[in-house]
């Protein structure tokens, strides 16, 4: 018995290794897939940073004299021009503080006219013997003092004037207002609570405040400097670019303002090793507020020749990111690349790994594999399945032969009826 079952399952054995020898493994489908081809074009590269605005100048607008602000001129955190009458502070005593003045001016020359007439009689006296040497040096020390309290009395006027003018309070720049909150009627001036009126920011330009690595500090420099050995004029400014976080990326994304380098801080701070520097940046339109967080952008140089491709078509795989290129028999291969900056137009630089004029897969490379065929389509078309077309195709046909069929079965019947 253990003999027939052992050679009956070797007989099973031999047929399920005969069956299995026919049997195939369905093939995956070909992939479709996008191509479009390597190019290569000049890339500026920038260095990267983020600023804040802060106000080109800041200036509290303080009332100089004392009395009762009367009126205010202008409506609050409104953008008042330069020259532009903002506050009335009452000015009657100062007026009549002025005409004091006048006065006492106008009787202290009275007095100098009155000495500088004794001082004349008193040398034609003392030339006719008619008169003592102490009696000339009394006149001439009498009219000296004249002359000094009439230049008093004109320093003091002029303080009255100055005093009446500051009664009203004009705009020394161009900016905008806070939201002042001392009310008419309020005492105002130096000794009261009330000293700054209102402060007045300069918003264009607009200047901004960041901070770069101490090494792109010197990388800039040098070109700088590089710049002004060439050329025979003085180099331009470093330009920047400026743009807030809203639809924006670190590396891509809008920069609409354009200003320039205006100043430079005087050390590096050890601590963080970066370099703080102000740009200054037109705005006209007032589209910027100090306070703002912004993204800045420094041109550090043009990338020649640089290998360009689309960011979707890059792929990663254990911090190694691959791109797939196509041959001309439509196979795909992998291809490791190292990658440099992104652009605005969401293409990204190769630094290795592909060269201008090979094709690399766009669309549908979650279903490429490694040195296996793939199937071009164009890019304004979706990907078809060749599978699924071919399955159409087949469908189709058998669609067409049974209704030829029918056709004949009903022509048949037919003829039979008749």
């Amino acid at each position: 018995m253990n003999y027939l079952f052992r050679i009956h399952f070797l007989i099973v054995l031999s047929l399920l290794f005969a069956a299995s020898c026919h049997f195939q493994m369905p093939q995956p489908p070909v992939p479709n897939v996008c191509m479009e081809e390597v190019l290569v074009r000049d890339v500026p590269q920038y260095f990267y940073t983020t600023g804040e605005t802060v106000a080109s100048q800041t200036i509290q607008i303080p009332a100089r004299v004392t009395g009762i602000l009367e009126k205010r001129l202008y409506e609050k955190g409104e953008i008042v021009g330069e020259g532009k009458p903002l506050f009335l502070i009452e000015q009657a005593p100062h007026l009549i503080a002025m005409q004091s003045a006048q006065a006492k001016l106008n009787a202290n020359k009275a007095k100098l006219a009155l000495a500088e007439s004794t001082l004349e009689k008193t040398r034609q006296l003392r030339a006719q013997n008619a008169s003592t040497d102490q009696d000339l040096q009394t006149d001439i020390s009498t009219r000296d003092q004249a002359v000094a309290i009439v230049q008093d009395s004109e320093a003091a006027l002029a303080q009255a004037e100055l005093n009446l003018k500051y009664t009203q309070i004009n705009s020394p720049i161009t900016g905008k207002t806070n939201l002042a909150d001392i009310a008419v009627g309020n005492l105002v001036g130096p000794g009261t609570s009330n000293t700054v009126l209102t402060t007045i920011v300069a918003l264009d330009p607009m200047a901004v405040v960041f901070s770069i690595s101490d090494s792109n500090f010197h990388t800039l420099l040098e070109e700088y400097l590089k710049t002004k050995e060439t050329q025979t004029e003085p180099p331009k400014p470093v330009e920047i670019e400026m743009g807030f976080f809203k639809n924006s990326t670190p590396y891509a994304g809008n920069y609409p303002f354009k200003g320039q380098i205006y100043a430079l801080d005087n050390v590096i701070n050890s601590s963080t090793g970066t370099f703080r520097i102000i740009g200054k940046i037109p705005n006209p339109r007032y589209e910027m507020l100090p306070g703002e967080i912004c993204r800045i952008r420094i041109l550090r140089r043009i990338h020649k020749n640089a290998v360009i491709i689309r960011q979707e078509a890059i792929g990663i795989d254990l911090n190694q990111h691959y791109v797939f290129v196509v041959d001309d028999k439509n196979i795909a291969h992998r291809r490791n690349v190292e990658l440099g900056d992104i652009q605005p137009d969401n293409t990204r630089i190769v630094l290795k790994g592909l060269q201008q004029g090979e094709q690399y897969v766009v669309r549908g490379i979650q279903n490429v594999r490694d040195d296996a065929k793939v199937n071009i389509v164009s890019n304004d078309k979706e990907p078809k399945n060749e599978n699924n077309e071919n399955k159409n195709n087949e469908n189709e046909n058998n669609e067409n032969e049974n209704n030829k069929n029918n056709e004949n079965e009903n022509n048949e019947n037919n003829t039979e009826k008749k």
